[in-house]
C-alpha cells in the first residue's frame, strides 16, 4: 500500500467547463470536462472544491510517477516539486531499498493519468473519512509507489 502524506500547497483554481461529464472509479464519483488547449481536446478530470477545480498533477522520476497531488496549474504543480521539504522527503524515502530520487535526476510534472488521479482521489477522500485532513484541504500528496523511510533501518 502506497505511503501517504500531506502537505499544505495552498492553491486554488479558476475555469471554463464544457462537455462535463461525471464517472464512478474505485467507488468514488469524479466529474470530468473536456478543456481545449492549443487547438488539441484534452479530457481533464475535476472535483469542485467552493470554485476550485481540483486538477491532479504526477511527479514522475525516471518515466514512474511517484507521487499526485493537486495543483491550480502547472507552474504551481512546479512549485511543489520544486520545494526543498518536498525534494527531502523524496531522497528520505525509498522503495525496494533504493531513494525515490538521487537528489541529480530530473523530476518532471505532468497532469495525472486516470488510474493515478483516482488513487490520490481515493487517498485523499479515506483521510478526510478518517479525520487525518480537512475536506476543504486540497494539499494531500498521495505517493503512488510502495515506500519505506530509510531512516528507520
Amino acid at each position: 500500500m502506497p505511503w501517504l502524506a500531506s502537505r499544505s500547497n495552498g492553491v486554488s483554481s479558476p475555469g471554463l467547463f464544457k462537455g462535463a461529464h461525471t464517472v464512478n472509479a474505485h467507488g468514488l464519483t469524479l466529474s470530468a470536462t473536456d478543456v481545449p488547449m492549443s487547438g488539441l481536446k484534452a479530457h481533464m478530470p475535476f472535483d469542485l472544491l467552493g470554485s476550485k477545480i481540483m486538477t491532479v498533477y504526477v511527479a514522475e522520476i525516471k518515466g514512474r510517477g511517484i507521487a499526485a497531488f493537486h495543483a491550480n496549474n502547472g507552474s504551481d504543480a512546479e512549485r511543489l516539486v520544486r520545494d526543498r521539504a518536498f525534494r527531502d522527503d523524496l531522497m528520505v524515502l525509498a522503495t525496494g531499498g533504493l531513494p525515490l530520487w538521487d537528489g541529480v535526476t530530473d523530476i518532471e510534472v505532468r497532469l495525472a493519468r486516470p488510474d493515478e488521479e483516482a488513487k490520490w482521489r481515493a487517498s485523499r477522500a479515506k483521510a478526510i473519512r478518517q479525520g487525518n485532513i480537512e475536506e476543504n484541504d486540497v494539499g494531500w500528496i498521495a505517493f503512488l509507489v510502495a515506500l519505506t523511510d530509510r531512516r528507520k533501518g
